[in-house]
């Protein structure tokens, strides 16, 4: 419910600079629709292994308030959907643990060739400045630089591909256990894991630069855009590939921080 109070705030606050600046002639609003196509994921860095930007899109409309010819400030909302697929090549973990007998021992993790596949969804507000310029009389110049607030709505992960193996060394019997799955200690070599991410707020700096052409009373306008995340979107869990008993973390919790990127192409209405 935040959430949609907030986009409607945003929505009436750039209602209020169109109708402010239909009264002036040194200052003009514009909107704009746009869709984003390309590079657009997450990403982070993990021991021998990595999480890498997919292919994604986003919607958004912006509002412009221009304070002279040329420059002027900006506020949006919008909503993106970003992908990644992220690899393990290999994992080993030895962490302390209590058996359902209370008994202390010491949980072996072995993994190789995991692969998973995230999705994340956000609904983004973005604040930035804006420029334009006239390179001739049917074409113009058009930029903008500033940060985007991203509020995730959902976030998965599934996967599908990999070998795990769990094991249990008790040192008080100095033995350890394995091919036991009813005790938590098994060797899986089809792995099928799939859940929910714990997300945070992200903010990102973007920029965008491109050219706007003239279609009646609007214009059409084509550029590039990327962006980059300043926080991780993701909750750090520290918890390991797997905890026992064989509950599975995903691969990004073995990720300090996972950012949110895109690059790609934008195409919006003006009017």
């Amino acid at each position: 419910m935040k959430k949609i109070q907030s986009i409607a705030i945003i929505i009436l606050c750039m209602a209020f600079l169109n109708s402010h600046a239909q009264g002036t002639k040194l200052r003009k609003s514009e909107f704009e629709i746009s869709g984003f196509y390309g590079l657009s994921g997450l990403s982070g860095s993990i021991p021998n292994g990595a999480i890498n930007p997919g292919t994604g899109y986003q919607f958004s409309i912006d509002g412009k308030y221009f304070f002279s010819t040329n420059l002027g400030i900006g506020i949006g909302a919008g909503y993106a959907a970003y992908a990644s697929q992220s690899e393990l090549k290999s994992y080993s973990s030895h962490t302390p643990a209590v058996d359902d007998e209370a008994e202390s021992f010491e949980y072996r993790v072995t993994a190789g060739s995991v692969k998973e596949k995230q999705q994340l969804a956000a609904i983004e507000i973005p604040v930035f400045l804006a420029y334009r310029k006239a390179i001739s009389s049917e074409i113009r110049l058009h930029g903008s630089l500033g940060l985007k607030v991203s509020l995730p709505v959902t976030a998965t992960y599934r996967c599908t591909e990999g070998t795990i193996e769990t094991r249990g060394y008790y040192e008080s019997y100095s033995v350890e256990f394995y091919d036991m799955p009813n005790h938590g200690f098994e060797k899986i070599d089809k792995v099928n894991y799939s859940g929910d991410l714990n997300t945070s707020m992200a903010y990102s700096l973007f920029a965008g630069v491109g050219i706007s052409l003239p279609a009646g009373k609007m214009g059409i306008n084509i550029g590039v855009y990327g962006s980059y995340g300043l926080s991780s979107v993701l909750k750090s869990e520290n918890n390991g590939l797997i905890s026992y008993p064989g509950k599975y973390q995903s691969l990004t919790s073995l990720c300090d921080k996972v950012s949110l990127v895109s690059g790609g192409v934008r195409i919006g209405v003006r009017f």
